[in-house]
């Protein structure tokens, strides 16, 4: 999960964890390439703990999780 929130990397819980975008302070993206790039094959895990993402309409869920899945297969 991608976390966009301003704050201390400590002070970051469950309820941050959005889904990955371009503003993700995780870098994400540079992980799981540097993952891949080692030879890792096995599955990947989007987990997205904030309300404001499990509280989405079905269909608002369905775009933003695109989004994310298409910025990744762009990125990666």
């Amino acid at each position: 999960s991608g976390v966009e929130a301003q704050l201390p990397r400590e002070r970051y819980r469950d309820e941050h964890r959005v889904l990955i975008t371009p503003a993700d302070r995780f870098r994400n993206v540079e992980q799981i390439s540097l993952l891949l790039s080692r030879g890792y094959t096995g599955p990947l895990s989007l987990e997205p703990f904030a309300s404001e993402i499990q509280n989405l309409p079905r269909a608002q869920f369905v775009r933003v999780l695109n989004r994310s899945l298409d910025l990744l297969s762009r990125r990666l």
